[in-house]
């Protein structure tokens, strides 16, 4: 009985350190974060304790004399609401007991492999009507809509091309917005009309990281400073 009671434990931590690593991914904020991984070990009959922040997650397993510690060390920042949704839902089955530790091992391990829900031309697509739109918001002339319109799908085709690379990953924002303020610079030299200053605004606002900030405000209001400020 010992060794069944083990393996079932081993089973729902491996869980737990899995659901807690999807979570963080797509941009759990730090208190939603332990507040489901508490919530999912009490279910499955462990004794745990949780701390987050946006580079790791430190997990404590078992009775304070006798502790499992784990220290994952995670990257976030991946928007996927799609996924961050049914990761939630199977969440909820294994609380319910309607699905094992192990099923949900596995099904987890699908959802994250699968593809997202909106494929890359629509998402290039937004990003270029985003970009027209907030010229439009600015005040900006239909050359201004029409340049920051295309200057945002060509954004958009940049991320899907950086997106081959985890390295290059990391420097799209930068590339971006080099690569927006040098084509406004361009075109208002060819044009009079185009106003540089507004259509490199509207197409860089696209490049904010509004879900980190959103995030990292919602953490200092709910006291996770050290996961709030490093975040922000």
């Amino acid at each position: 009985f010992g060794l069944i009671f083990r393996h079932v434990s081993d089973d729902a931590i491996g869980f737990v350190l899995a659901f807690a690593r999807a979570l963080h991914r797509y941009g759990t904020p730090a208190h939603r974060l332990e507040e489901a991984i508490v919530k999912v070990c009490r279910s499955l009959g462990l004794e745990a304790e949780a701390f987050t922040t946006p580079t790791a997650i430190v997990m404590s397993f078992g009775p304070h004399h006798e502790l499992r510690t784990r220290m994952m060390r995670v990257e976030g920042g991946e928007m996927d609401m799609g996924k961050l949704e049914r990761i939630d839902a199977l969440g909820d089955d294994v609380i319910d007991h309607t699905i094992t530790p192990q099923e949900a091992t596995e099904k987890l391990a699908q959802i994250i492999a699968s593809r997202p829900r909106f494929n890359r031309a629509l998402s290039t697509v937004v990003l270029g009507v985003t970009a027209g739109a907030l010229a439009v918001f600015f005040g900006g002339t239909l050359p201004d809509v029409l340049l920051a319109g295309g200057i945002g799908l060509a954004l958009g085709l940049l991320a899907q091309l950086l997106a081959r690379s985890t390295d290059q990953t990391r420097v799209f924002e930068l590339v971006g917005a080099a690569v927006a303020s040098f084509a406004a610079g361009i075109a208002s030299a060819w044009s009079p009309k185009i106003s540089p200053s507004l259509v490199t605004l509207a197409a860089l606002v696209i490049l904010l990281p509004g879900h980190s900030l959103t995030v990292a405000m919602t953490e200092l209001a709910t006291r996770n400073l050290i996961a709030g400020t490093a975040r922000l």
